[in-house]
């Protein structure tokens, strides 16, 4: 069998839309689930926000804890935040926490991100961080994201970080620029709102055994898409995922000039 073909942006652009009606499409991967959280109206608020849901998620036996979030300023917070992270890789069996970081053009050159020095300690950039870029076409639609940074394969995707975390992470770790096409299951993800976290007592229970995933809700954070109108970015983090633990749907290509880099990860914490 032939391998992996390059994409035809163009034929994929014009045509798009009815290529995702035909495609066979699977059930959302019942062991991931995700939160969404209000823009936070502080800096402070949003670390706070962190080290809350971590505290619930160790407790109520969460498998993972994945933040889709910019963490970029250092904040009194900050030693609160890793002292949970610490508490959760302490638990039995350890509950990883892993958070997304992004770019920033640096003389027309895309340069990563850094976590600020009282965050770095507890998300080691080899284990505990995925890039969270994804790519949109002329027609503003996102379809792709790279696997690799810059072909690194010590810098992966943040869906593929997920992916490891089941065991199932099905990217070729090898040279060459890869995107993955990203293909949405038959309905979106399960969602708890924070609202409703804090409201239900018993909805934290869905916590247990599996992947949470936690992004912003807000009109920053919504994409356009061939598949929908508009997507959070949360969301298309965890269809990315779920294509990354099949393995369905990844394809050598190299950047088409009329692509455009985005960010999924919300500023929950940018804020102040």
């Amino acid at each position: 069998m032939a391998g992996p073909q390059p994409a035809n942006r163009f034929g994929e652009i014009r045509f798009g839309r009815w290529r995702y009606r035909l495609v066979a499409r699977t059930q959302p991967y019942p062991d991931l689930i995700v939160v969404t959280l209000p823009a936070a109206p502080s800096l402070e608020w949003g670390r706070q926000d962190l080290v809350q849901l971590i505290h619930t998620a160790r407790l109520n036996g969460a498998r993972a804890l994945v933040f889709d979030f910019r963490m970029e300023r250092s904040a009194e917070t900050d030693a609160r935040v890793c002292a949970s992270v610490n508490s959760a890789n302490a638990r039995q069996p350890p509950m990883p926490v892993v958070t997304g970081y992004g770019f920033h053009p640096v003389s027309g050159d895309m340069v990563r991100t850094a976590l600020p020095a009282t965050l770095a300690e507890c998300f080691p950039l080899s284990s505990a961080q995925g890039h969270v870029l994804v790519f949109g076409d002329s027609d503003r639609q996102v379809r792709s994201l790279p696997l690799y940074f810059r072909d690194a394969t010590d810098r992966p995707a943040l869906s593929l970080r997920i992916a490891e975390l089941f065991g199932k992470a099905s990217a070729p770790k090898q040279p060459g620029t890869r995107l993955l096409q990203i293909i949405p299951p038959d309905r979106p993800y399960p969602e708890l709102g924070m609202d409703e976290l804090q409201k239900d007592t018993t909805a934290v229970q869905r916590f247990r055994d599996r992947v949470v995933l936690v992004g912003e809700d807000s009109d920053a954070e919504r994409f356009s898409t061939p598949w929908a109108d508009t997507i959070l970015g949360v969301q298309l983090q965890a269809q990315a995922a779920q294509v990354d633990q099949v393995g369905s749907a990844t394809a050598e290509a190299t950047r088409n000039p009329n692509q455009f880099a985005g960010e999924t990860q919300g500023r929950h914490d940018a804020a102040g």
